[in-house]
């Protein structure tokens, strides 16, 4: 809690099986950008534990898995680092001039995409801005482990058959040059 920023009200976690995962996964993309503290766990009971437990201290306790996440009010850096990270695009744009999508090619992806896996396993898909190096994540309201969980609980009908999977929320990278 002394680490947060003053100004976030909410406590970010992220729930992978090891430290070196956690810090590769394409959700912590957009909260280092931001400079934002992210809570590692490393368990599905810490997963299961920290999504019902919801607030410590005042803080609401947030998946960084959510699609519904908006840093918009924490995308500013010191001026030395926008400094730096301007010095570091103008290198890059020198060496690869790869252009990102416009909002309609985006938009077209998405569609191709939601059709070609089909409206049971895709709920929405749309472009995302907090990705900087990955093309795509899947976001929704319960993280991997949690889905992953409910699927070795569900034994309703008494049989070891699983449930599908709810359907996704997908986003994608307009500038990445998979996409």
């Amino acid at each position: 809690i002394s680490n947060l920023r003053p100004e976030q009200d909410q406590i970010y976690y992220l729930c992978a099986p090891t430290r070196e995962a956690a810090a590769m996964s394409p959700y912590l993309e957009a909260f280092e950008r931001a400079n934002l503290e992210v809570i590692f766990v490393y368990t599905a009971i810490d997963d299961f534990v920290m999504a019902n437990l919801m607030s410590y201290e005042g803080r609401q306790l947030v998946s960084v898995e959510k699609s519904d996440i908006d840093l918009s009010k924490f995308d500013t850096k010191d001026k030395d680092d926008e400094k730096e990270d301007a010095d570091k695009e103008e290198d890059n744009d020198k060496d690869d001039d790869k252009p990102s999508l416009s909002a309609t090619e985006a938009m077209d992806v998405c569609m191709w995409f939601k059709d070609t896996l089909g409206e049971n396993k895709v709920a929405s898909c749309r472009p995302s801005s907090r990705l900087v190096s990955s093309p795509a994540i899947v976001t929704d309201n319960e993280s991997g482990l949690m889905r992953r969980m409910m699927r070795m609980v569900d034994t309703s009908d008494g049989t070891r058959d699983t449930m599908p999977l709810p359907k996704q929320n997908v986003e994608i990278n307009p500038s990445h040059p998979i996409i």
